[in-house]
């Protein structure tokens, strides 16, 4: 069955809501149905044998099941070819050269533990890629749940990586307008091994092994912000830092700068987090457009953050994207709903945001789209799924939005 979209469009909205897997709470689609010939007295709760990638499926206790359909991946295959949860948290490997891992993925990532030449070691689908930074200080590593910090590389930066079940999230924190404005990062991509790189529409770079379609790597297009947008304020992202590859003596060298003359203007708040982000192998199918700019392509912010409302520049949709053909076959779906989490968050604006009441509609996509769509490619229908109103609080919570009759559409070829 093929992706199924749904637009979360502002009425008069100022809330950003987290939406990515990699690196928070993941959209989901629960959807509760009934089998056209349930069994009483079956075992309750998860079903394993019915994991994919991005769903999970439960049997209830009146004999309906739920299925809970994420954005993003949050099951990976085993070696015995079984789907397992994700589990991101960095542990120790025991072994000398690199010192932690993350646990549980399709994909490794493990790091040494002190900054060096090959620190970072991405292992996917059989293919090893290795990362150095150039010129950095052995900087030691600490280690807290699915993050991992090397403290000044050089003076007045720190470095830290956060994983995630859909890459590796790649933080420079910039102390003080002194440090550098250039870091220079490489790639040395698998032994023997065709690897061919290329710039996309959004500014991101994708690292392609042929004859495979899809990137197997993708760094995305990066953002300074200061601490000027401080506690739940997300500011929007500025054209304030560039990405350049290049290929030079087999190995791919990484340009990252941050704009001087923003880092060195006197409204800077310093520490700044200048964010690039690896992602591997990535197959979401979510982010925000800036509903009044027709060329722009799709966001996903520095910390995730898919943004929904209005900024001082922008007004904002998000759109997320569901893969239906992890529910049962033969099912009758008696109620669907989507859910986005909410943690606080607002974009950041001239006026308070905290406090405030809003509305936020959902919509039904009505063409297809991908994050590097143009906003004047988007199409939805005008016609409100559902809507529910929401405070701007520290009260963290799932919002959640009706759309039983469009999922039951979708399934039945509608």
């Amino acid at each position: 069955m093929s992706r199924r979209s749904l637009a979360v469009v502002f009425g008069l909205v100022l809330a950003s809501m987290t939406t990515q897997s990699a690196y928070g709470a993941t959209p989901g689609l629960p959807i509760s149905s009934s089998a056209t010939a349930a069994q009483p007295n079956l075992p309750t709760g998860e079903l394993a044998d019915h994991r994919t990638r991005n769903a999970s499926t439960s049997r209830n206790p009146n004999g309906s099941y739920t299925t809970r359909i994420a954005a993003g991946p949050i099951h990976h295959r085993d070696g015995k070819g079984k789907w397992q949860p994700i589990d991101s948290t960095l542990v120790s490997t025991g072994n000398t050269a690199y010192a932690w891992r993350n646990k549980a993925n399709a994909f490794s990532a493990s790091f040494k533990s002190n900054l060096g030449e090959d620190y970072l070691r991405i292992e996917v689908g059989g293919k090893t890629f290795l990362m150095s930074l150039e010129g950095s200080t052995a900087a030691k590593a600490s280690v807290e749940s699915s993050r991992i910090s090397y403290s000044q590389p050089f003076p007045g930066v720190d470095l830290r990586y956060d994983v995630g079940a859909g890459g590796v999230k790649e933080t420079l924190q910039l102390r003080n307008p002194s440090v550098p404005t250039h870091y220079e990062f490489t790639v040395t991509p698998p032994d023997k091994t065709l690897v061919q790189v290329a710039r996309a529409a959004d500014g991101s770079w994708q690292f392609f092994m042929p004859p495979q379609d899809d990137p197997v790597l993708v760094l995305a297009s990066p953002h300074a912000a200061d601490a000027s947008t401080t506690g739940a304020a997300v500011g929007d992202p500025e054209n304030n830092a560039s990405l350049n590859v290049t290929r030079h003596l087999g190995k791919f060298v990484i340009d990252l700068t941050v704009d001087q003359a923003w880092l060195h203007s006197s409204k800077r708040v310093f520490p700044v987090q200048l964010d690039p982000t690896i992602s591997i192998q990535p197959d979401l199918q979510d982010a925000y457009f800036h509903g009044n700019v027709p060329t722009d392509p799709g966001f996903h912010d520095s910390s995730g953050y898919i943004h929904v409302g209005d900024s001082d520049a922008h007004y904002d949709w998000g759109a997320v994207q569901f893969d239906l053909s992890s529910i049962p076959v033969n099912a009758k779906i008696s109620s669907a709903s989507l859910g986005l989490y909410y943690e606080g968050h607002c974009i950041a604006t001239t006026n308070p945001c905290g406090g405030t009441t809003h509305t936020i509609e959902a919509h039904r996509m009505t063409a297809a789209w991908s994050p590097s769509s143009q906003t004047q490619q988007l199409a939805y229908d005008s016609t409100i799924l559902s809507s529910l109103t929401m405070t701007l609080d520290s009260n963290f919570r799932w919002l959640s939005w009706d759309v039983t009759a469009t999922a039951q559409n979708w399934y039945s070829g509608i």
